[in-house]
């Protein structure tokens, strides 16, 4: 149910005022929240954040019966009356497949549409309902055992990856990753799986890597626990940059991560190295569990072609200073992930890896580049890519 406890117009005071940043600075929705709340010198509530949440992951279905009823779109003070009340519950689906998809998981429809070139229809209805699902994995800073036991402790149903045993699914818990006792105690980080894939395509035991979009440090530590001596982590962003100083902190050998604050698009390095990671900034539609305002700033399909413009500039730069390359977006479209690679002075080569299946058919790439696929992989969608700098 939507509806929120008596009495509590702060919570829907609370959404109007994100709904408004969110449409406005094209921001995340915990920024967004974080920031409503300060406007409105409230304090969080578990109450409040998952309202927002729940309305922001159903903003296009809400939208749409909104239209059906009064034929135009709702302000947010509007939509939030209207998302508690239930009103949207009952509006009439649309008759064309497509459009009825795009509905019924409240996705963009220029979105669905655009998937369908691709996927058939039954697989991105999977698909798009699993991206929706929030889903908290852990990676293990400490033996796993003994984050298995903290767990066990606190009565946290989990599942050890069959994969990649370093990494835990949270099943069920009644807390929030943060206040669950392996983070509390630093053993532990919440980390999506598909994160943890990106670095094992990238085989770096031993290498020492340049990770050329680092911040916020997930990636550059995941890398130090998999053996690479050191990590040159560069990104152009001062605040994402002490974000990972802080994630750093919390690894026994944080001394093999060197952050650089700096533009990988010119990447300030005078070495060539062996193997890099280019974990490049995207529309973010492959991670909608995690931020579900990606609906709403992807809203129109514009800014696209703006990241896809920055991925290009970023493998054609970094290929150029490493002998191997692992270009990788935490995307669904083609334009942020083959488009890409194919745009590009690269070779791709075949990547042989678990948890992934191949990438969307029809490219240069394909049959190369691997995809993971929340339906089938259980966590959020990337697309993963090895390259080399081409011959031409």
């Amino acid at each position: 149910m939507s509806r929120v406890s008596s009495g509590s117009q702060h919570v829907k005071e609370v959404t109007v005022e994100a709904l408004k940043i969110i449409e406005r600075y094209d921001t995340s929705l915990q920024k967004a929240y974080s920031k409503a709340l300060q406007d409105l010198n409230l304090k969080p509530s578990r109450e409040s954040y998952e309202f927002l949440y729940g309305l922001v992951m159903n903003y296009h279905a809400v939208q749409y019966a909104f239209m059906k009823k009064r034929g135009r779109p709702a302000r947010p003070r509007e939509l939030v009356e209207f998302y508690e009340a239930g009103e949207h519950l009952n509006a009439p689906l649309p008759q064309n497949p497509l459009r009825r998809l795009s509905v019924e998981t409240s996705y963009p429809y220029w979105l669905v549409q655009r998937l369908s070139k691709y996927l058939d229809i039954e697989t991105l209805e999977k698909l798009l309902k699993a991206l929706n699902e929030r889903r908290v994995w852990l990676l293990c800073l400490a033996k796993p055992s003994e984050v298995l036991r903290a767990l066990a402790n606190e009565g946290v149903e989990v599942r050890v990856d069959e994969d990649l045993d370093y990494m835990i699914e949270v099943v069920k818990s009644d807390k929030p990753p943060s206040r669950l006792g392996p983070v509390r105690k630093g053993i532990a980080i919440p980390v999506d799986k598909g994160s943890a894939l990106i670095v094992e395509a990238l085989r770096a035991q031993g290498v020492e890597v340049l990770d050329a979009c680092a911040a916020p440090g997930v990636k550059s530590s995941i890398l130090v626990l998999r053996g690479a001596p050191l990590v040159i982590a560069i990104d152009k962003s001062k605040s994402r940059i002490r974000e990972a100083v802080k994630l750093i902190s919390k690894l026994s050998a944080k001394d093999r991560v060197l952050l650089v604050l700096g533009d990988s698009r010119k990447p300030p390095v005078s070495q060539r190295f062996v193997k890099a990671l280019v974990d490049v900034p995207c529309s973010g539609t492959g991670t909608v569990g995690d931020d579900p305002s990606v609906k709403i700033r992807l809203s129109k399909p514009n800014k696209v072609k703006m990241y896809h413009k920055t991925q290009v500039k970023l493998l054609s730069s970094i290929s150029k200073v490493a002998d191997e390359v692992v270009y990788a977006s935490c995307s669904l479209l083609p334009e942020e992930g083959e488009l890409v690679v194919e745009e590009c002075d690269v070779d791709v080569e075949r990547l042989e890896m678990p948890s992934t299946v191949d990438c969307y058919g029809g490219f240069k790439c394909s049959g190369k580049a691997r995809r993971t696929m929340p339906h089938l992989h259980r966590c959020s969608a990337f697309f993963i890519a090895l390259c080399r700098a081409g011959q031409g």
